[in-house]
């Protein structure tokens, strides 16, 4: 099955667009030696140049990093995935020798990371991707204990500070205008932390979900049972000019919950509540669930 097909002019394309983002900050460059700073408008528009060149150089060097995936014919047979540059193959791997999968949001790329340490990209737009993914999940366990395994939300502290250095100037200039727009930024700070995700904690059967409100300073706890859930999917979606999304859902009879913003993938999380939640059910058809620890493991070696 042909997962992703070369297509030429979409390589030209993304070849169009590095040298673009090469050629691109000789232009601000250029716009910034010409500037006297004489008057403060010249000072305000440095700053938007600025921005446009860090924006730029980010974007070039993921598009550069990202180039090569283009140049492949990727294919999907039983539990291999198979890379082709024309007729020549240049990566062959079984699913199960992933070690773990990143997902490049900005790159529209997911990361395979190998046991043997090498790492492979795997473009978002699919061909077949319910297929893909009930493969992938059959033959891909992310080796993790179940046991009271928590996943912790991903820190957000040096990336908020980053952007509020670089955004400092907008926050600033609008005081000079009304000093009612301060009310407006308090509002919205608050806002943004009424409710944050803490942790995942997956037991042997039992899903705990933790949000804490840090206004309150308490926490809003969420536990669902193994028998109460419905569904579990890796569910994707497209929106032109914005790109492939994938959010991990769980859904129970009453309610479904978007799952993400953990130190782990949403992809990482839907293979492994997926094999979770097959590896429990198998236990408990035989009657002999483990009181100890459920390793990840690969049915096929039984």
């Amino acid at each position: 099955m042909v997962l992703y097909k070369l297509n030429k002019f979409e390589l030209i394309i993304q070849y169009i667009s590095i040298v673009t983002l090469f050629l691109m900050p000789f232009f601000f460059i250029n716009l910034l030696i010409k500037f006297s700073f004489e008057n403060k408008i010249e000072y305000i528009l440095a700053y938007f140049i600025f921005l446009g060149l860090f924006t730029n150089l980010f974007f070039l060097y993921t598009s550069i990093k990202t180039l090569p995936m283009y140049r492949f014919t990727i294919l999907l047979q039983k539990s291999s995935l198979i890379y082709k540059k024309l007729d020549t193959v240049i990566y062959n791997f079984d699913l199960s020798e992933i070690e773990y999968i990143s997902q490049k949001k900005h790159s529209q790329v997911f990361e395979l990371n190998l046991k043997n340490k090498e790492k492979v990209f795997l473009p978002f737009g699919l061909s077949e991707i319910p297929l893909f993914l009930n493969t992938l999940s059959e033959y891909y366990h992310p080796s993790v204990e179940y046991n009271n395994k928590i996943f912790k939300a991903n820190k957000q502290g040096f990336m908020s500070f980053i952007l509020i250095l670089i955004f400092f100037p907008f926050l600033i200039i609008p005081l000079f205008i009304s000093p009612y727009i301060l009310i407006l930024y308090l509002i919205g700070f608050i806002l943004t932390l009424v409710t944050t995700p803490n942790y995942l904690k997956i037991s042997n059967n039992k899903l705990e979900i933790n949000k804490k409100s840090k206004i309150f300073i308490s926490d809003l706890t969420v536990i669902i049972d193994l028998e109460e859930i419905k569904d579990i999917k890796l569910e994707h979606s497209y929106v032109p000019r914005s790109g492939h999304f994938y959010q991990c859902k769980l859904s129970t009879v009453t309610k479904t919950y978007t799952l993400g913003g953990f130190g782990i993938s949403d992809i990482d999380l839907y293979c492994l509540l997926s094999y979770w939640y097959k590896t429990y059910n198998k236990y408990e058809e035989t009657n002999n669930l483990p009181s100890g620890k459920i390793i990840a493991h690969d049915d096929r070696y039984n």
